[in-house]
């Protein structure tokens, strides 16, 4: 089931579970997080400081 998607960033449910059930933190966790924080950055940027921003990894 998918939950996230944001060009070639998804994420699934097992994606979740992973994060959530064993800890693990993988590359798809960071690239929808910087995705999100990116989009709230646009909103409100006096919220955001620039040095949280993480721009998402795009593999090739």
């Amino acid at each position: 089931m998918l939950i996230f998607e944001s060009g070639n960033i998804s994420m699934s449910r097992g994606d979740v579970d992973d994060l959530l059930g064993q800890g693990w933190v993988m590359d798809n966790h960071l690239n929808a997080y910087s995705v999100v924080i990116g989009a709230k950055r646009k909103r409100t940027p006096q919220k955001i400081r620039s040095f949280l921003y993480v721009s998402p990894n795009h593999e090739v």
